[in-house]
């Protein structure tokens, strides 16, 4: 309670996730999306705002919305156009969460643009540094499955693939035509 994040690419499968998570823990979420029908996807899952990241200005919306101070925290998924706009997001000492690079990697970035946005705090996570055994990986998913079975989490399922569909599962993430999850079905 009373921590604010903002959620990039919120209805994305992750995105959507953390989002309720957020939600669920009390914070205030801000999320951006490409478009406004995703927009709708993310206030549905409870973001207390959505913007669309696409024009570039998300960062004067959150800071207006904030009064001028920033979230604490940002997650941004999407990278090379993002991340810098996610600097000016972040309140000062404010955590940047970079975990995906939908849009490029960030290859020139100078240390001295944190301290600049505010001194500020970027990590760059791998899962396996969070998940580092198996006892980790039950009790994360454990998390995951108990919050699924008492209904305060819901995934949105883009579709179901088969081995045979795979090439068409990637072509739609990679096109950007999911909203939520695909699923791989592995067999019957």
């Amino acid at each position: 309670p009373g921590v604010s994040c903002l959620v990039h690419a919120a209805s994305g499968g992750i995105g959507q996730i953390l989002i309720q998570f957020a939600k669920r823990l009390g914070a205030q979420v801000f999320a951006t999306t490409s478009t406004p029908r995703r927009a709708e996807v993310a206030r549905a899952r409870g973001a207390d705002m959505a913007v669309l990241y696409e024009d570039g200005r998300f960062a004067d919306a959150i800071r207006d919305a904030t009064g001028g101070r920033g979230v604490d925290v940002v997650f941004d998924a999407i990278g090379k156009t993002t991340l810098r706009d996610s600097f000016r997001a972040a309140r000062t000492r404010g955590l940047v969460v970079n975990y995906g690079s939908v849009s490029g990697s960030v290859r020139d970035l100078d240390p001295i643009e944190l301290g600049e946005a505010g001194s500020l705090y970027l990590t760059r996570p791998r899962l396996a540094d969070h998940l580092p055994d198996a006892a980790t990986v039950r009790r994360r998913a454990g998390d995951i499955f108990a919050a699924l079975l008492d209904g305060s989490l819901d995934i949105r399922i883009a579709g179901r693939y088969t081995l045979d569909d795979v090439e068409t599962a990637h072509a739609a993430l990679e096109g950007r035509h999911t909203i939520g999850k695909p699923i791989l079905v592995m067999g019957e």
